[in-house]
């Protein structure tokens, strides 16, 4: 495991997996289903009215908590934050590649940019996959972004150097078939 967070979040996951199996196991059998080192006869003789039911309330008060504590383990994937010059602000990084396509794909010659931010928050690397007209020139386009995308994208993360990678790819003419 890579961190602390990691082990912390695989020892609540297993929890609440266990959690959800043995409640599970209640609320369907009861105490049939339990282990015979736990003996549930004193809680059942002590619970008035119906003790299976009372004990299938419990099983199934359990598995929903063992579902939130499986839930929680699984976050959704957040956005990385990379920081500005100025103090407390930071920039989304999807912010940052979509700023870079449409820059791409106002260029002349280029049909379809996508783009990839990899590396860490003090090294970004920028993965610039640019589909170009069969018609374009690739020095053109290249000098082009190299003027116009890139510079205000540094500039952006100042302190941290940008550093870039860009593939091209030509796209072919579709062939028209004769009738």
């Amino acid at each position: 495991m890579r961190s602390r967070g990691a082990a912390n979040r695989a020892a609540l996951g297993l929890t609440g997996f266990i959690l959800c199996i043995t409640a599970a196991s209640w609320a369907r059998w009861g105490t049939v289903g339990s282990p015979p080192h736990l003996d549930l006869t004193p809680v059942r003789d002590r619970l008035s009215g119906h003790p299976t039911a009372a004990l299938t309330v419990l099983g199934c008060l359990g598995l929903l908590l063992g579902m939130a504590l499986l839930k929680a383990q699984f976050r959704g994937r957040v956005p990385r934050r990379l920081p500005l010059t100025s103090p407390r602000c930071s920039l989304d990084s999807r912010a940052l590649r979509r700023a870079a396509r449409t820059g791409c794909t106002a260029v002349p010659g280029v049909v379809r940019a996508r783009c990839r931010l990899n590396g860490s928050v003090k090294r970004p690397e920028l993965t610039l996959i640019l589909h170009l007209d069969c018609r374009a020139r690739p020095d053109d386009v290249l000098t082009a972004i190299g003027t116009s995308v890139l510079p205000s994208l540094a500039a952006l993360l100042a302190p941290q150097p940008l550093n870039t990678r860009i593939l091209l790819r030509v796209q072919r003419p579709r062939r028209v078939k004769a009738a």
